[in-house]
């Protein structure tokens, strides 16, 4: 007769280099993009990572996850289930740079909030001076301008985005303060735990993404435009303009409304 044991959620760590290279950071910058309802936090981690050559420094693996494996694409190597962080020495003079991706989240509720904990662990004790994760507002429908949204746990990210008082916006970023809602996944919950446990400050960056899509160029583009003109990264996104303009070709635009139909309509009779 078998028994079921409590599930235990555990974390196992891979240096990649030596761990001391961790220790020569000043107060970096963290970039946090986990998979959530899309793959949007991750395409943005994997963008940043490939453009800024960021250099690979420890893995986490976690036992909560699906009966699979993976085998990378790169070097078709079989993997777990793992959370990558990578590291940028002093990007053009500005800060040091932590981007964290991961390729999977664990499945259960447990596993998810001790892994956040883990992770927001880990990168408060680096002596950040902010963690910045990216998310996804779910849409049904492709657009070419997706809204962009902030969530913070302090203040002080209002005056790092230039958000304004009066209108809970910054009009040149296109981006605006999330009044209400629910985050879900490890990109919210590394942020909270990150304040709430560590006092280390930080914030969400949220953009209307097509759930359906594996990727959404378009919302991943709108993401790097903002981290881009917040840290003065000096991004190329000229290879995701590309994309964008491909990928609009081929979806299923949204259907029009009645009143837009009423409009067409009526500009066909006047003409």
């Amino acid at each position: 007769m078998y028994v079921n044991e409590p599930f235990e959620p555990k974390t196992f760590e891979h240096y990649i280099q030596d761990p001391s290279l961790l220790k020569t950071l000043k107060h970096p910058i963290c970039l946090v993009g986990m998979p959530d309802q899309t793959n949007l936090g991750r395409n943005c981690a994997e963008y940043l990572i490939q453009e800024l050559k960021a250099e690979k420094v420890v893995i986490f693996n976690f036992n909560d996850f699906g009966p699979s494996i993976s085998v990378e694409e790169q070097d078709r190597i079989v993997t777990l289930a793992k959370i990558e962080v990578y590291v940028v020495k002093k990007y053009h003079e500005i800060a040091d740079l932590i981007i964290v991706m991961g390729n999977g989240v664990p499945i259960s509720n447990i596993g998810i909030h001790f892994l956040s904990d883990k992770i927001a662990e880990f990168l408060s004790s680096l002596k950040p001076r902010l963690i910045i994760s990216f998310a996804s507002f779910p849409i049904s429908y492709p657009t070419p301008t997706p809204k962009t949204y902030l969530a913070h746990t302090s203040e002080e990210l209002l005056h790092l985005f230039k958000i304004n008082k009066k209108t809970h916006t910054n009009e040149d970023l296109g981006l605006q303060l999330l009044k209400k809602g629910i985050v879900l996944g490890m990109n919210g919950l590394i942020i909270s735990y990150a304040k709430a446990l560590y006092d280390t400050i930080g914030g969400i960056l949220l953009s209307e993404t097509v759930i359906q899509e594996k990727i959404d160029p378009h919302a991943v583009k709108a993401i790097l435009e903002v981290i881009n003109a917040v840290f003065n990264l000096n991004l190329s996104l000229a290879s995701l303009r590309l994309d964008t303009k491909e990928y609009f070709k081929k979806v299923t635009p949204e259907p029009l409304s009645e009143d837009d139909l009423l409009k067409k309509a009526r500009k066909r009779i006047k003409s």
